[in-house]
């Protein structure tokens, strides 16, 4: 089963997800960015992070996002959020979905997501491939 980071600070957006997302992956739930970190520094092959932007504490999931990025370029965002003006983080993830997330559409974004995770590990072990082929 695929494994997702669900970080949000919404009790009721948590619940609503992970009735929608236990039975299909493995979901780690984070309440703030401290959780988040734990739980990633334990949990590193997390291959898609659902995160809020705005949080109750002074960080944000983009703040979070960036720090994950740094040691796995690999893993897919997912950025949900109740207001609409964040057009600043959507050049970070590969989906942006004004809350409130329709199941299916979020059920969608995550394959879609995990896809092309999927696409760009194929791509990479192959351009390594090339690359020890041609400096042998």
């Amino acid at each position: 089963m695929n494994k997702l980071l669900l970080l949000d600070d919404n009790h009721f957006v948590v619940m609503s997800f992970k009735g929608i997302l236990d039975s299909k992956y493995i979901l780690l739930v984070a309440r703030n960015y401290d959780e988040a970190l734990k739980l990633y520094s334990e949990e590193p092959d997390i291959e898609v992070i659902i995160s809020d932007v705005n949080l109750q504490d002074y960080r944000t999931g983009l703040d979070f996002v960036n720090l994950v990025r740094m040691n796995n370029p690999y893993v897919q965002i997912i950025f949900c959020s109740g207001e609409n003006n964040y057009d600043y983080v959507k050049d970070h993830c590969c989906r942006y979905l004004p809350k409130p997330v329709m199941p299916d559409v979020l059920l969608e974004s995550i394959e879609k997501a995990l896809q092309y995770r999927e696409q760009l590990v194929r791509k990479n072990k192959q351009l390594f491939h090339n690359l020890e082929n041609a400096t042998a």
